[in-house]
């Protein structure tokens, strides 16, 4: 049989279970050591089947991790049968509530493990449990395109869907009224104020688009990633990068300290808990072997603070990376590098008073070479990597810009 990404080894179901479940796995255990004691025909069988159907689920390669709820359903009913023999059998009050105490405890982990697995650790590839989900990127993504309805028609902006990978957005758009879901680059390319593409077809896309787009790239799912095209032909919308109210002035620069706070993440959704935090003075490194990186890839890091505008004027802001960036100026995407691709330069100019602007700085690297490089070129002078001077961060953390990246 050949390999494939979901051929798991023999023991993959009994480590979730363990690592998930194990008050039903232990209870479980301790009732199927029961039942063979009590020889109760029902239970006999239940136990039988919670046998067999974990080491047929264990001989076949394939397997994915909904698959474990097969072997919980027979695990519970077995660890349920032990706790109700168990409290059969006691005969003190004060023995009865001290399992009904354990029984409440392991209710309460099951509830969190719940809670945390739905709203904090969804897309985070450390967990035994998330496996090709929508990552929180999906929620930017979906934020952005009703931003930019806004300055279209609303509901009835015009989209157009080229991407064959795009659920879930059918749900969060249910309400926009004009949607043409194509799943290929058709010709001719019907007219659309928002194109959603895969990114394998910018190429073909670009070649039929009339007109002029800016594009940004996001990811669905691992691996998955889709490029938004916006239409910008029309003089009523430009974005336009003008930064004119710094986040403080200089009256705060007592309580800054050099460098960005770096949170790095051992996966590429920027998701779950950072395995390092540090201080970086400055962004630019280039990494040829998995030994020289701050983990093993694929790893995301995410950079913030504040960048220091000595005068104000146009500043052409600059990352060149492998894989995918971005740079967020109070909470803007200014620079869109995103997508995972060899080392590519991507720059955009914008218009930042004098002051100091809160910025976020995000890269990720997915396999083999790892390298990022932040730049800027002020006002009249040369291109450079953006020195660490101008880079600095709270001594102690306050409450941030509202930024929705």
């Amino acid at each position: 049989m050949s390999q494939s990404e979901h051929t798991k080894p023999f023991f993959y179901f009994l480590s979730i279970l363990l690592t998930v479940e194990s008050p039903i796995l232990f209870l479980g255990i301790l009732g199927i050591i029961f039942d063979c004691r009590r020889n109760e025909p029902v239970m006999v069988f239940v136990s039988l089947w919670t046998v067999m159907i974990i080491v047929v689920y264990s001989l076949i390669p394939y397997k994915t991790p909904w698959l474990v709820l097969n072997l919980i359903l027979p695990l519970s009913l077995l660890a349920g049968k032990f706790i109700e023999s168990l409290r059969n059998t006691l005969a003190s009050t004060l023995s009865r509530t001290a399992v009904a105490l354990i029984i409440l405890l392991i209710m309460a982990q099951f509830a969190w493990a719940s809670v945390n697995l739905s709203f904090v650790n969804y897309d985070n590839d450390d967990h035994k449990l998330v496996y090709v989900q929508s990552v929180r990127d999906t929620r930017n993504l979906v934020r952005r395109i009703m931003q930019l309805t806004a300055h279209y028609s609303g509901r009835k902006t015009q989209l157009l869907v080229t991407s064959p990978d795009h659920w879930p957005l059918p749900w969060y758009l249910r309400k926009m009224s004009y949607i043409l879901w194509y799943e290929q680059v058709a010709r001719p390319l019907p007219f659309a104020h928002i194109i959603i593409a895969r990114q394998d077809q910018e190429f073909t896309l670009e070649n039929r688009l009339k007109g002029t787009y800016e594009k940004e790239h996001y990811q669905l799912r691992p691996g998955v990633w889709v490029t938004l095209y916006y239409h910008v032909d029309d003089s009523t919308f430009r974005e336009v990068y003008r930064f004119t109210k710094p986040v403080f002035q200089a009256a705060e620069k007592k309580n800054l300290k050099p460098g960005l706070r770096a949170s790095v993440f051992s996966n590429s959704l920027f998701s779950g808990k950072p395995t390092l935090e540090t201080i970086d003075t400055r962004i630019n490194f280039a990494y040829h072997r998995d030994e020289q990186k701050p983990c093993h890839a694929p790893f995301s890091v995410i950079w913030s603070g504040y960048l220091f505008v000595p005068e104000s004027g146009n500043y052409r802001l600059i990352t060149e990376s492998d894989d995918g960036s971005w740079i967020y100026v109070n909470g803007t995407l200014v620079v869109d590098n995103g997508g995972e691709h060899p080392i590519q330069r991507k720059e955009r100019t914008a218009y930042l008073e004098k002051g100091y602007h809160w910025l976020v700085v995000k890269y990720f690297d997915q396999y083999f070479g790892a390298i990022m490089r932040l730049k800027w070129q002020r006002p009249g002078q040369n291109e450079e990597i953006l020195p660490e001077k101008y880079l600095v961060h709270l001594r102690e953390p306050r409450v941030k810009p509202t930024n929705k990246q």
